[in-house]
């Protein structure tokens, strides 16, 4: 799993996978920064606007990619406290990624725990 970063590839962790799959969300490449505001590509439905909070990746592993996919772009939206509640609402394993430059903070739901011990 990647760790957010606009300046190159850094790794933030590695977890083993057996017959599952993963998919990642991320606003970290794509976006531009104009008169001091960061603009995402991925828009938030709800307003039709850039996401503008510091979550910055969403992991998820299910059973199948689809699965996966279907929900990281969402849950990247919802924003951190959102999203985590939502994930473990629908007992999603998903990993979250937020701050920024170097900062970052990681937060798992409880599913994920259970399968990682992260």
């Amino acid at each position: 799993i990647e760790r957010p970063s606009a300046d190159g590839r850094e790794l933030q962790m590695s977890i083993p996978l057996e017959n599952a799959a993963i998919a990642t969300a991320g606003d970290y490449r794509k976006f531009f920064k104009y008169g001091g505001r960061r603009f995402s590509h991925i828009i938030d439905p709800a307003n039709g606007q850039p996401v503008a909070h510091p979550l910055r990746s969403v992991t998820v592993v299910a059973n199948a990619c689809i699965e996966a996919d279907g929900w990281d772009t969402p849950l990247l939206v919802l924003g951190l406290k959102r999203g985590l509640e939502c994930a473990d609402k629908h007992g999603v394993a998903a990993l979250f990624i937020s701050g920024e430059g170097s900062d970052h903070q990681v937060h798992t739901t409880r599913a994920w725990q259970m399968q990682f011990g992260e």
